[in-house]
């Protein structure tokens, strides 16, 4: 799949991430409903255009998203909360943050967490956190993954504006 993903040139057109993150979770409105999950949603203002994949980054969210919607799972529905932002940060860098407060990512498998096949989930693939990566760098941007301090995990990814 990996290979598939590296493939496939990304159809780049000029769109705004903000409308990409709204559709992608319009996308899970149903999982996230069915998990009892409180979604708090805070979109950068005014951010520049980006050319992109809209359907390859569409994607990247929806995996992030279900990946927070799973971690929480062990919570007791009323603590469930996920955090989705946007933000422009210097040098025209539009970050996407998606925040969990689920039990985190366990200590021994932090470093592994992109390599494909390795996955923190008992019938998980492995592959969705390599192929975002992947998608995210074959835009020019960067995703990573740091502890969230009120528990849980944070993921972040990159992408540049188009008007710098």
């Amino acid at each position: 799949m990996r290979d598939f993903v590296r493939s496939k040139h990304p159809q780049p057109v000029l769109c705004e991430l903000n409308a990409i993150v709204r559709e992608a979770i319009e996308l899970m409105e149903a999982r996230i409903e069915d998990h009892c999950v409180i979604v708090n949603v805070v979109l950068g203002e005014d951010l520049p255009p980006i050319l992109a994949d809209r359907f390859l980054l569409e994607q990247v969210v929806v995996n992030l998203l279900e990946n927070a919607v799973d971690a929480m799972r062990p919570l007791a529905q009323a603590r469930r909360r996920l955090t989705v932002s946007t933000g422009r940060q210097p040098a025209g860098v539009i970050t996407v943050s998606i925040s969990d407060n689920g039990e985190g990512i366990p200590a021994a498998m932090d470093k592994h967490l992109y390599t494909p096949f390795r996955s923190t989930k008992p019938q998980g693939l492995g592959l969705g956190l390599s192929i975002c990566r992947s998608v995210v760098e074959a835009h020019g941007g960067r995703l990573w993954h740091e502890p969230n301090p009120g528990g849980g995990t944070i993921f972040h990814f990159t992408i540049a504006a188009e008007d710098e």
